[in-house]
């Protein structure tokens, strides 16, 4: 899925937000959604905290329009930041590199954040 094609119905900066709790509350996993100690990668934290703002069970990652929207915003980040991140698959690619951190992925999300405060 390329970034133009996701659709923008859900751009909530206060849903990033969540995740980045999630991400502290739970630890960030790599090479998967979660693991057995119940930590998260970027994507899952994102579903997590999309799931528990719409009142929905939280579990594996539903793409909803505001999962999607959320997706999409930090999507852009990434793009702008590495010029040619474009896709669900490419952002968990991006998550489960070697060396990345958990403050590397918090300070992507809390930009998302940032855009879509400033209407960016």
């Amino acid at each position: 899925m390329k970034m133009n094609e996701i659709p923008v119905e859900c751009e909530d900066a206060a849903m990033l937000r969540d995740a980045i709790d999630v991400l502290m509350r739970q630890g960030w996993a790599q090479d998967m959604m979660e693991d057995f100690h119940g930590r998260v990668c970027m994507v899952g934290a994102i579903g997590k905290a999309c799931a528990a703002r719409m009142g929905e069970p939280v579990g594996s990652l539903n793409l909803t329009p505001a999962v999607n929207g959320a997706l999409f915003a930090v999507q852009r980040v990434l793009y702008y930041r590495e010029n040619g991140v474009d896709g669900l698959s490419t952002l968990t690619a991006w998550n489960d590199t070697h060396g990345r951190t958990r403050e590397q992925v918090i300070a992507v999300l809390r930009a998302a954040a940032n855009r879509l405060e400033e209407g960016r």
